[in-house]
């Protein structure tokens, strides 16, 4: 993936390595079908589920923070500074490929309009509404992105948006049900030095991924591959000093 001189590209790790070294502690601790998370000082209060299989939300009490992974840099500073993420804006906005414009439309509004989980800071809920109307105007207005299904043009396959964008792309592929590329993205984006001044929302998106994969699981009758799910996400919690008295409560 090549990038320009203010754009660093995410790669995402080939491998999941859990932050915490103590994961196996974890698994007597939980017992949930279906998880969210909450915040003391939230700026949007909601009751939305954690992802678009309707996860079901017990409630924390402070944000999240943390994150893993590998990136090419050639940024100057976080405020000019893009990132380039192996996304097409069609997963963004959770439509398939061949999706008409009146379905992109309806998608967008349907997110636009959605409460987003409780816990994600004002900046990612004002960005999430700036990554909708950016992706929108990408899928309808630009070939390049949106591809041609009759003339066999795939869309493109990658995304370049502001670093300040990233926490709310992350936090529309978590609701759109893209627990895959959350956890890879985030893992990449945190091992970046302009990853702080948003790990807390990176965080939160992994965290939230982490629950509505073990919620599958569950429903499976996975109970081990749920419960490892869950104890992934309590490390992502712990990872952070401020979150690591946050239990994840029953539901």
């Amino acid at each position: 993936m090549t990038t320009s001189s203010n754009a660093v590209a995410i790669v995402p790790c080939s491998s999941f390595t859990c932050l915490c070294r103590s994961a196996s502690k974890l698994y007597g601790e939980v017992k949930v079908s279906g998880l969210g998370f909450g915040v003391e000082r939230a700026f949007v209060r909601v009751s939305n589920p954690c992802c678009s299989r309707r996860t079901h939300v017990a409630t924390l009490r402070y944000r999240l923070n943390a994150i893993d992974t590998r990136i090419v840099e050639n940024a100057q500073t976080t405020a000019t500074a893009t990132v380039e993420i192996p996304v097409s804006c069609y997963q963004i906005i959770g439509v398939p490929n061949q999706a008409e414009k009146d379905e992109i439309v309806k998608s967008v509004m349907d997110l636009k309009r959605a409460e987003i989980e409780e816990g994600y800071t004002m900046d990612a809920f004002m960005s999430r509404q700036d990554v909708l109307m950016d992706v929108r105007d990408k899928l309808l207005f630009e070939p390049e992105y949106a591809g041609n299904i009759r003339e066999n043009i795939p869309p493109k396959p990658s995304l370049k948006i502001q670093w300040a964008w990233l926490p709310a792309a992350l936090c529309l592929l978590q609701e759109v049900g893209e627990e895959k590329l959350v956890l890879d993205i985030g893992r990449a984006a945190l091992q970046h030095p302009n990853a702080k001044p948003y790990a807390h929302d990176f965080l939160l998106s992994m965290a939230l991924a982490e629950c509505a994969i073990a919620k599958v699981a569950f429903e499976k009758n996975n109970v081990s591959q749920g419960f490892e799910a869950l104890a992934r996400a309590q490390c992502l919690l712990r990872s952070k000093v401020s979150l690591g008295n946050m239990p994840l409560l029953s539901q």
